[in-house]
């Protein structure tokens, strides 16, 4: 997938993930490859870039850390990991030099084999176009775990409608989902997406928010429509894709480029043998 952008364009992760490699392509093209924390399989790399901001501290080098025990760093979707450029040798119709893009790929690739190309227009949540990333949505949890959050964000509605701004858009808004929230009653978990009530609250959302754009990133029904619709998701869709660039308007959120100290997490099982 190609994406028009300007060269310097902030790039953040479209998952959580580790790194894997930085390195150039033949042609010169400076990539990034990177795997999901939860579907070590499922990989995505960037190209085509000016410069990235990640060195060997955080880049998994394969099984050899299971028995090590090895601190790895996990990349977040709240930090900056590169920029976007043009890097690499470009068609000859534009005499050799590549127009500003970013060329993202993304591969399920459990060694063992050729790796299967993917499209990644289709990981985005509820197997969509991936969409902004607003900032705080726990979007990345284990596939099975997400009908907790969708319990969990239903039964705490009430709450997260009473944050919004109070423009006329947003009071129409609120008084809708409050009624069909009321229709939908308080079903198990397990039993939320076979309501017809849930389906047509979940549809509302996407019609006022993806297909209408009446609220963007950064509005409480933007946050609250990718919740519903993350957390809805098939679990045999793996992993949830975002757009890797910041959303016009939310930079607030993001907390900080990949230079600085983050989170590590210890891959190693427990009492796990160590290479002698």
């Amino acid at each position: 997938m190609d994406y028009d952008i300007p060269v310097g364009t902030p790039l953040v992760p479209s998952m959580m993930c580790y790194l894997i490699k930085v390195s150039e392509d033949w042609k010169g093209a400076r990539f990034v490859l990177m795997s999901s924390v939860f579907q070590v399989p499922f990989q995505i790399s960037y190209a085509h870039l000016e410069r990235t901001m990640m060195d060997d501290r955080y880049r998994v080098a394969g099984d050899i850390l299971k028995f090590l025990g090895k601190r790895i760093r996990v990349l977040s979707r709240g930090e900056i990991i590169a920029l976007s450029g043009n890097s690499g040798r470009g068609p000859a119709e534009y005499g050799g030099v590549q127009p500003p893009h970013l060329h993202l790929s993304s591969f399920w690739d459990e060694g063992k084999g050729p790796y299967e190309n993917l499209n990644p227009e289709k990981f985005g949540p509820d197997g969509g176009r991936p969409v902004y990333w607003d900032g705080a949505s726990p979007l990345d949890v284990e596939p099975e775990k997400r009908v907790l959050l969708l319990g969990q964000t239903l039964r705490n509605l009430e709450g997260e409608l009473s944050g919004w701004e109070k423009t006329r858009e947003e009071e129409e808004a609120k008084e809708t989902l409050l009624e069909l929230s009321r229709s939908l009653g308080h079903p198990a978990p397990e039993k939320i997406q076979e309501s017809k009530h849930f389906q047509t609250l979940k549809g509302y959302l996407k019609k006022i928010v993806l297909e209408q754009k009446k609220f963007g990133p950064g509005t409480g029904a933007y946050s609250l429509m990718l919740k519903i619709v993350s957390y809805s998701t098939d679990p045999r869709q793996e992993v949830i894709l975002t757009l890797p660039f910041i959303a016009p308007g939310l930079e607030r959120f993001y907390r900080r480029t990949v230079y600085e100290e983050g989170e590590f997490l210890t891959i190693a099982p427990p009492h796990s043998p160590r290479l002698l």
